[in-house]
């Protein structure tokens, strides 16, 4: 999907039913040169919200060992 000319990833819209959530959003994070974050007062105390986070800053790691 893009959005004023930038491709974004929404999980709600990429994410089918019965699918690994954890493995389409690591696809979708492996995909991607940027990851930007947007958190909300609810999101930061998600369980979800955080191993995604955790999930991209690992592949940030990885890229700059």
């Amino acid at each position: 999907m893009a959005i004023r000319g930038i491709n974004v990833w929404l999980d709600e819209a990429e994410i089918k039913l019965g699918e690994s959530l954890i493995e389409k959003i690591r696809e979708a994070i492996d995909s991607v040169e940027y990851v930007v974050v947007l958190l909300s007062k609810n999101s930061v105390g998600s369980n979800w919200v955080k191993k995604e986070v955790d999930i991209a800053m690992n592949e940030e790691m990885k890229v700059s060992v």
